[in-house]
């Protein structure tokens, strides 16, 4: 993906597909071996789609003295907020409110998908693509 990302200089829309693609189909399988594989293959696989590619956003785009508070933000916001609240405070407490994991995965989906769309936005409002 790196290759390719360099190759095509479309890293808003690698990125995007990365943050989208776990995002759409998580909440539409019912078998939980399936989604555990999904989960696996989007820390595998579609992360690599997204996280150089943001790094290369950051420092591509923002002047040098922004790329540290840049990075800091996106990784609090990333790791803290959606990762760990929302995949784990905001999925269990659906989950003990409904019985079911399903609104919970449609809650990450829905966050991946705007994550995705949100930095799709940003790079192609900066006309790189």
């Amino acid at each position: 993906m790196f290759y390719v990302s360099d190759r095509t200089q479309r890293r808003g829309l690698i990125a995007a597909a990365g943050l989208s693609v776990e995002g759409i189909l998580l909440p539409l399988i019912a078998s939980s071996l399936v989604k555990m594989a999904v989960i696996t293959l989007s820390i595998a696989w579609f992360t690599s789609y997204f996280t150089t590619n943001i790094w290369s956003i950051i420092t591509s785009s923002l002047r040098k003295e922004a790329v540290g508070a840049a990075s800091g933000i996106i990784n609090g916001i990333g790791a803290g907020v959606v990762e760990g609240t929302t995949a784990g405070f905001v999925v269990e407490f659906l989950h003990a409110s409904t019985g079911s994991y399903l609104l919970g995965f449609v809650v990450i989906g829905a966050v991946a998908i705007a994550g995705g769309l949100s930095l799709y936005t940003y790079w192609h409002t900066k006309g790189a693509g």
